[in-house]
């Protein structure tokens, strides 16, 4: 079959779609960017061309080719994001970027395709058609959680918290605390501590009255036996209740006040933790216990057998790594975009609701302990500027005002191409890449931005049509996470710049400037455009 035959069996509406949305970016760029960079729409112009170049390419190859590098692919991207936070150029205080002379290449771009392709491959083999457990998403005893250890161990042996934690936790509440803390009397947390003993006390009496009534037991206790030690459970439950409501100790009236004000005495002048003192025995601890894991991986294999992909990978593992590696960064937009993209993708795939809840459940602590121990400081101020941004106005909240200033402004037809004055006076931040929905509502106006998100609409539309046409599972999970980085990446740019959601710095797809992004973005329509493509194709018939 000739290459323009082939090119004739691609599913054009899907083409045309993409394309006039990547046009209205290029328009809105020529005046967004007119006041700072006038040939910045040319470069985007040259970008476009890579890009459907790139798709194209991608359409007349077989997608069923890539599940056969998928491991290969995620594994390089992987190394460029490691890369990228060991010899990354520092802008704005992130390292998301690596110099290669002529261009800055985002390697965290490139992993949102390689992880689209990996889970597609993954979940397609095992996972497509039956609900998946929180078991078999986590898979517990799986070898590369000992060897992921065992590295980071290795990598982190010389950091001052892997060899004097306690220290260098000590050493950190000094620095953020201007005087000790004084316990107080928290009531709440002493009968927090005695409803627990109770509730221990209460399923143990439960538990042997069970037990002592079941007749098939080999060696039955008798009922004085299990009165008596009811009795005893009783008294020690009640000593230790009437210990921690009359009891001075510091620790059981405020423990949080106590321990910092440990920490904040003992890294002080005299104190045992003033100075860097390394102890080798939290990393032999933690080799010693990665050690067993991996044994007691192996002893399961052993009685399963081999099973390769099983043993090596499970779907938290591709989800997880990039993640982490792209929160490092710092980046939190990114990080969320890769985390709604696989959970899309799960949820296509069929995960039982009780796993459901928990993860939700999970997700919700999750987020307490990202607040109060990952997140950098002008990420959470950008959160809680989200619910009142004149708090900040000139600060944290200055984006997120000028951008509803240049929304509303727009009212039904905007202000006409080039004539948005928080545009040309560059009142409006990062005007042509976060904010660049932001310009187009300002001079196009509401009609615009119905326009605009028709165009996304019909979109989504053609790529949900194409996975429910694929031919397989593996195309068909291709479209949904495609679908899935497009319509996340849509949501979070637009709630942003309308004040509905805080900003997280990610861009509008395919509309916004940025060469790695529209390039990436090309070859996963790329990759769907194949999968439009009628099977008959793939199986050599005319």
């Amino acid at each position: 079959m000739s290459l323009f035959a082939r090119l004739l069996r691609i599913r054009w509406p899907l083409f045309f779609a993409v394309l006039a949305v990547c046009l209205l970016g290029i328009y809105n760029l020529e005046s967004a960017a007119r006041s700072t960079n006038p040939d910045l729409y040319l470069t985007q112009l040259l970008w476009l061309g890579l890009g459907v170049v790139t798709a194209l390419s991608c359409a007349l190859i077989n997608y069923r080719f890539t599940r056969y590098f998928a491991y290969f692919i995620y594994g390089v991207i992987s190394f460029l994001l490691v890369l990228t936070l060991v010899k990354g150029t520092p802008i704005n205080g992130a390292r998301r970027w690596i110099n290669l002379g002529f261009m800055n290449l985002q390697a965290s771009e490139l992993m949102k395709v390689a992880i689209i392709i990996t889970l597609a491959h993954y979940l397609s083999q095992h996972w497509v058609g039956k609900k998946m457990t929180l078991r078999e998403l986590l898979r517990p005893l799986n070898i590369s959680r000992p060897l992921a250890i065992t590295a980071i161990i290795i990598f982190k042996l010389k950091a001052p918290f892997m060899l004097d934690p306690l220290g260098e936790l000590a050493r950190l509440t000094r620095k953020k605390l201007a005087a000790p803390p004084v316990p107080a009397e928290f009531l709440w947390f002493r009968i927090t501590i005695i409803l627990i003993i109770t509730a221990i006390l209460v399923t143990f009496i439960i538990l042997r009255i069970l037990s002592a009534r079941r007749p098939d037991l080999v060696n039955p206790v008798s009922k004085s036996a299990v009165r008596l030690q009811i009795i005893s459970a009783s008294f020690i439950a009640l000593g230790l209740s009437l210990y921690i409501v009359f009891t001075k100790s510091a620790f059981i009236r405020d423990p949080v006040a106590y321990i910092l004000a440990t920490f904040y005495r003992e890294s002080g002048p005299g104190g045992v933790y003033e100075q860097f003192t390394p102890h080798y025995w939290l990393p032999v601890i933690l080799f010693l216990l990665s050690a067993i894991y991996l044994i007691l991986c192996l002893l399961l294999i052993r009685a399963r057998g081999w099973q390769t992909q099983r043993d090596l990978i499970a779907p938290i593992d591709i989800i997880g790594l990039p993640a982490l590696l792209i929160l490092v960064e710092p980046d939190l937009g990114t990080t969320l975009i890769y985390l709604a993209i696989a959970g899309t993708m799960l949820l296509y795939s069929g995960v039982n609701r009780r796993s459901l809840a928990i993860l939700f459940i999970a997700m919700v602590f999750g987020a307490g302990i990202a607040w109060m121990g990952i997140l950098k400081d002008y990420q959470r101020q950008r959160i809680t500027t989200f619910l009142d941004p004149e708090q900040d106005a000139k600060g944290s909240g200055y984006h997120s005002i000028q951008s509803l200033i240049a929304v509303g402004s727009g009212k039904l037809f905007g202000k006409g191409h080039g004539g948005g004055t928080q545009t040309q006076l560059r009142f409006l931040p990062e005007q042509h890449t976060d904010f660049a929905f932001s310009v187009w509502a300002e001079e196009m106006g509401f009609m615009g931005c119905l326009l605009l998100l028709f165009c996304y609409a019909l979109l989504i539309a053609l790529l949900l049509w194409t996975a429910y046409k694929a031919a397989d599972a593996y195309g068909s999970l291709l479209c949904v996470g495609t679908t899935a980085f497009i319509f996340w990446h849509m949501v979070i740019n637009i709630g942003m710049v309308t004040g509905l959601l805080p900003v997280v710095g990610v861009t509008l797809p395919f509309f916004s400037y940025g060469g790695s992004s529209l390039v990436t973005l090309w070859l996963t329509i790329g990759l769907t455009l194949s999968v439009s493509i009628p099977e008959r194709f793939f199986d050599g018939a005319q």
